[in-house]
């Protein structure tokens, strides 16, 4: 069976007896195969780290900003200036998590890979998502809350 590139290679070299695209190359065969699966394990762990610098960088971000920007009288009890703190130290937290969650993941991965079993999806991703989501909506109602209280 010749895929079209092969049937163009072989109709172009008559005679040759160069490989066609179907036969597998000694040795080497599959090889190609594993280093993609090792590359994309390299992209998957590194799209965590990536997820992780993110919100470190949300975290002093934060911190910096809520330092910084207060009114001229902050409210010593709730207010951003308080609030600002304790929020930057939950998101580098969470940095630290999803860092940790991500090696889980490559070291899961790899060992799947090892074993010739393909992984999709898991804990991992609901994991992180549940991050994201917690934090957003976290955040969301911090920001309200200070801005009822300012108006009130």
């Amino acid at each position: 069976m010749y895929t079209s590139t092969s049937i163009l290679f072989h109709q172009s070299n008559h005679g040759t007896s160069r490989q066609s695209a179907e036969e597998p190359a000694g040795a080497m065969a599959g090889v190609g195969s594993l280093m993609g699966g090792a590359t994309s394990l390299e992209r998957t762990y590194l799209s965590y780290h990536r997820t992780a610098m993110v919100f470190g960088m949300l975290s002093v971000v934060t911190a910096q900003l809520t330092v910084i920007n207060h009114a001229p009288n902050p409210s010593p009890t709730f207010g951003f200036r308080t609030v600002g703190k304790p929020l930057s130290v939950v998101l580098a937290c969470c940095a630290l998590i999803i860092s940790i969650v991500g090696v889980l993941r490559w070291w899961r991965l790899q060992n799947g890979l090892l074993r010739g079993v393909s992984i999709s999806g898991g804990r991992e991703l609901v994991v992180v998502g549940a991050i994201v989501g917690a934090v957003i909506a976290g955040t969301l109602g911090l920001v309200v809350a200070v801005d009822i209280t300012k108006e009130y």
